[in-house]
């Protein structure tokens, strides 16, 4: 589902969440009627990064995407390149 962002939440970002068991930021997408776990991260902002490229994979030009400043932590395309081979690998599994 293509929504906005849910109000009182963890994170300020659409499809980011604090997991307390892995003392984490969680991302994942609802797509195609399914719940796609997209990674653990350690900053909240890789968290909404990789939810942007499964939405952009998933929604294309009709994506709610998050807006976040430049990328705090790696080089923005291997970001992108491993969120989507993770994408790929999950669909194959499916």
């Amino acid at each position: 589902m293509n929504q906005k962002p849910r109000e009182n939440c963890s994170s300020i970002y659409k499809g980011a969440h604090w997991n307390k068991h892995a003392n984490k930021w969680r991302a994942r997408i609802w797509t195609d009627g399914k719940l796609i776990h997209l990674g653990y991260f350690d900053i909240e902002e890789d968290a909404a990064r990789a939810y942007n490229a499964a939405a952009k994979l998933a929604f294309g030009e009709f994506a709610k995407l998050n807006a976040i400043e430049m990328m705090k932590s790696g080089n923005t395309i291997e970001f992108y390149e491993q969120v989507l081979k993770q994408l790929e690998d999950e669909s194959k599994k499916s």
